[in-house]
């Protein structure tokens, strides 16, 4: 599975939602577009939030502190995956909608929350009612940056970002210029973008461990778990205990045939806050490892809470088809994948259902979604396996074996289970299995 709703990560759901997090923390705006002081870089965000909260217990129409206390919020559930901080941010964008509804920040804070529960086309439109109304903002530009990757709107994404860079060439906005690299296939240009986001993350903690955390992402999926390891290692650093460095902390210890410490970092995480992507990954290294019972009792409990976390009002449709396509029931996946590729048509909802339809064992249908899902020339392990999958049991042998091919040239290690899938197709197709893919 993919990381986690930002993820997360490859399919926009870690830079579409951490990264906008960050963004919107340090772009709030008091009433009047000047930028709040405070908001830029608090010496401890822990004491600014409570003296925030103090100020909306003392006056609950002070729409100025609803405004700055939302993306608090926010960045601190992107961290922690805490579902019940995402309900307050959803409180404090009321407010502040209610008092104060043409200000930036009330704008920014709105659009990150939609962003957060995945409403694409709602932040959407939030980023351009933002951009008329304040059209010298390079932060409704963001907000647009990620709303068009995750609608599918690839060269209309590009062109607001060209707009971003020009008028703020920050980390923010370096770290979707590697999200579109390496959408496009880049991932070395995408690793040097995201390089450059991390230096200019420099003195804001929260966007150093959010971009950290992006910067060890891309290095395993380029197969140097032990770079990834201490990229992760610095994220923790800046802001310990985010949900999203556990996660990659663990699948680079894996790789690392350190099993036995990813698993300790991915039960202590899940103990403290449950996300679907840290217990699915979690129940691939028990498979991995032999705890096959363990395993499935942790899938059945990831299955119920990405249901209640759709429930809560966040379109999850994308994460549940993938979860359902790897470990639950194939005739779910594909209802909820249809549902996603509808609302969010990318490459990744492309291979999702094509992925989910072959599981499901309609191969046939899932051909017409693997040229969408190859529109960009994504680079990425698990879009080709699932490519050659759908090729083979459509009886397309050819392409299945370049599709393979194309799966062995890179590197397994962002995904546990993934070997498992490819092995099986290697002995259908004749090809050898490369010494990293071996099944552990």
């Amino acid at each position: 599975m993919r990381s986690p709703s930002r993820g997360v990560r490859l399919a926009g759901t870690l830079l579409a939602m951490a990264v906008a997090f960050s963004a919107a923390q340090f772009a709030v705006t008091r009433g009047d577009d000047q930028p709040a002081a405070t908001a830029l870089a608090p010496a401890d965000p822990a004491a600014e939030v409570a003296q925030l909260e103090q100020r909306v217990a003392t006056d609950p129409d002070d729409g100025v502190a609803w405004q700055q206390l939302a993306p608090y919020y926010l960045d601190r559930a992107a961290g922690s995956g805490d579902r019940e901080l995402v309900e307050q941010a959803r409180h404090a964008v009321d407010e502040a909608i209610r008092l104060r509804p043409d200000d930036l920040a009330t704008y920014l804070a709105h659009g990150s929350l939609l962003l957060t529960l995945h409403q694409f086309a709602a932040a959407h439109d939030v980023g351009t009612a933002a951009r008329a109304a304040h059209p010298d903002s390079p932060d409704a530009l963001a907000i647009l940056v990620d709303a068009s990757i995750e609608l599918g709107r690839y060269e209309e994404a590009e062109a607001h970002l060209l707009d971003l860079l020009e008028r703020r060439p920050d980390a923010a906005a370096l770290a979707r210029v590697s999200y579109l690299r390496e959408l496009n296939g880049d991932l070395d240009g995408a690793r040097v973008a995201m390089a450059q986001a991390e230096t200019a993350a420099v003195g804001d903690l929260s966007e150093t461990a959010t971009i950290a955390t992006l910067v060890g992402d891309l290095a395993l999926a380029a197969g140097v778990p032990a770079e990834a390891l201490a990229a992760y290692e610095r994220a923790e650093r800046a802001e310990p205990g985010g949900s999203l460095t556990a996660l990659g902390t663990a699948r680079a210890l894996f790789a690392l045939d350190r099993a036995g410490e990813a698993i300790s970092i991915l039960e202590t995480s899940i103990a403290g806050f449950p996300e679907p992507a840290l217990m699915t990954v979690l129940g691939e290294i028990y498979e991995a490892t032999g705890r096959s019972t363990e395993a499935t009792d942790l899938y059945a409990r990831t299955a119920a809470l990405i249901e209640r976390h759709g429930a809560a009002g966040e379109d999850n449709t994308l994460e549940a088809a993938r979860f359902h396509a790897d470990h639950g029931d194939p005739n779910e996946a594909v209802r909820f994948a249809r549902m996603a590729f509808e609302a969010r048509p990318t490459v990744f909802a492309a291979d999702a259902l094509a992925w989910s339809l072959t599981r499901a064992g309609r191969s046939e249908e899932a051909l017409a979604y693997l040229e969408h899902a190859g529109l960009l020339g994504t680079d990425a392990a698990d879009l080709h396996v699932h490519a050659a999958a759908a090729y083979a049991a459509a009886g397309l042998t050819e392409p299945a074996r370049a599709s393979l091919t194309e799966a062995f040239r890179l590197t397994p290690y962002p995904f546990p289970a993934l070997p498992t899938t490819a092995a099986q197709l290697a002995d259908e197709l004749g090809l050898g299995v490369p010494p990293e893919w071996a099944v552990r």
